[in-house]
């Protein structure tokens, strides 16, 4: 059968040898089409046998694939995910694709993407398997994540009250003490932080002593990255 030429004796399945089925039965065949001869001889060796030669075909199995299941979440929550190979061949190539990006590829079952958070918005992620010898290419495709927007505060402000304490609230303190403003990123990780006073913008102040007359305030108004305003 296909380039190796091999003899089997095939068992009487059914009826007599004048008059009878003959089966055999092959369980170690990879997909690909195959040749094959029927041939029977008699005691007296006369040889009867099929023309043209016949072919037998194995088709490729169908591939399984799975992705983790993508939940609605809030940023900047970690977010990780996987493509595993539920049906092919152990040395298939399993690739992760996060909007047509390739995250992660290998052998391996399954392949996961590291947890992180990812930005505010749709990602579609699909699981794609290679051909191999016995099954077919395969592709999980369209599996949604959808991460929402943050609407909390990105920003706390500290004040260092007359004690020492930093407190994210309105302090009173006594005229001519020192008042540090101390901004706190606390989840976006890009921009400019900026602090205000009384609306006037006071970042070139950054580490410097201002006194302020009685009754008089100091407000944070602040946008990512870090400055400590006094």
């Amino acid at each position: 059968m296909n380039s190796t030429l091999k003899n089997f004796t095939v068992p009487l399945f059914s009826g007599t040898t004048q008059d009878g089925v003959y089966v055999i039965n092959f369980t170690d065949l990879s997909a690909g089409t195959y040749t094959y001869d029927w041939y029977a001889n008699d005691t007296s060796n006369n040889r009867n046998g099929t023309f043209p030669t016949l072919t037998y075909t194995i088709a490729k199995a169908d591939t399984s694939l799975s992705v983790a299941p993508l939940d609605t979440v809030t940023y900047p929550t970690e977010i990780g995910t996987g493509c595993e190979r539920v049906a092919g061949d152990s040395g298939s190539t399993l690739t992760l694709w996060r909007n047509n990006t390739n995250v992660k590829s290998g052998t391996t079952s399954p392949q996961n993407q590291t947890s992180q958070p990812l930005g505010a918005g749709v990602w579609n992620f699909t699981c794609t398997i290679s051909a191999s010898q016995n099954y077919s290419a395969g592709t999980s495709a369209n599996n949604y994540l959808t991460i929402s927007q943050n609407n909390t505060n990105p920003i706390k402000l500290f004040f260092r009250n007359a004690t020492g304490e930093y407190l994210n609230g309105n302090i009173t303190a006594t005229y001519s003490s020192d008042t540090n403003a101390t901004a706190v990123l606390v989840y976006r990780q890009s921009g400019d932080l900026n602090l205000y006073r009384n609306d006037i913008l006071k970042n070139t102040e950054n580490g410097t002593n201002i006194t302020l007359g009685a009754g008089r305030t100091i407000t944070g108004s602040m946008q990512p990255q870090g400055k400590t305003g006094r």
